[in-house]
């Protein structure tokens, strides 16, 4: 029983989004952190690199983003939740780590408080790398959203994507959207796992 309640506070979980190119994908998430921004979401952009953080710092410059590059920034971070059409980068090691569940207060967010898109770009080669995002975004409770951003260039999805690229553009499909589908999302998680059991 106490399961459930634990699962309705979780954040939602979107779709993996897989574009053509890499270039696509950097330009993609500009555009969705941009259009969030302006929804009135507070937006954490994720990079699991140092030079990733520092290309969506500057994609992202026009709209001040807080930098949340280790332990310093997590305070920063922390403010910016609370705002509406605000703007963090954050990298993936430097997320603020969930308090236990024994330490961890009942209350809900304020009604006022306003969405958390966690948009990240790329993803992990093991899915374990990725749960410390995830439970970022679930310690802030069904009000936040985490969405993977990946592209055809990942090699995660060399093998698993590797027809798929030239089936689209057969079909006429642009760099400029993304592949959004639950079977995507599942491809990606079999990919994880796969990669899990490599020596």
């Amino acid at each position: 029983m106490f399961g459930l309640f634990r699962k309705a506070r979780r954040a939602r979980r979107g779709e993996d989004h897989v574009w053509a190119s890499e270039a696509a994908r950097d330009a993609g998430v500009l555009r969705e952190t941009e259009r969030l921004a302006a929804g009135g979401a507070s937006v954490v952009a994720v990079a699991l690199t140092a030079t990733a953080l520092d290309d969506l710092l500057g994609g992202l410059g026009p709209h001040a983003p807080a930098a949340c590059k280790d332990l310093f920034g997590q305070g920063a971070l922390r403010v910016r939740l609370g705002q509406p059409g605000t703007v963090t980068v954050a990298l993936a090691s430097a997320l603020p780590m969930p308090a236990p569940a024994a330490f961890r207060p009942e209350a809900e967010a304020p009604a006022s408080a306003p969405p958390v898109e966690v948009v990240v770009l790329g993803r992990h080669a093991r899915r374990e790398a990725d749960d410390g995002i995830v439970a970022f975004a679930d310690d802030l409770g069904p009000r936040a959203r985490v969405t993977f951003h990946l592209s055809f260039d990942d090699p995660l999805l060399g093998e698993v994507m590797g027809s798929v690229k030239g089936l689209l553009s057969t079909l006429g499909v642009t760099e400029d959207e993304p592949i959004v589908h639950g079977m995507v999302t599942r491809a990606i998680k079999k990919a994880q796992g796969e990669a899990s059991c490599e020596p």
